[in-house]
């Protein structure tokens, strides 16, 4: 019997651990999004840059 109850405690502290988690990730996720999309523009605007100088150097192309 000792067992079953450790077993149902666990279920249940489980479901609220979850369902916090959930509630953290999702802010998580939406300041990862922002990040993200600020780190995509930084990086597309350097690989402009990146990809203007091999235009002009035809020894760089590959």
């Amino acid at each position: 019997m000792d067992g079953q109850h450790a077993n149902h405690g666990a279920d249940r502290t489980d479901d609220g651990g979850r369902n916090l988690v959930d509630a953290v990730s999702e802010k998580a996720r939406s300041a990862m999004n922002r990040a993200g999309a600020k780190a995509r523009k930084i990086v597309s605007a350097a690989g402009n840059v990146f990809r203007s100088d091999d235009r002009n150097d035809p020894g760089t192309r590959k």
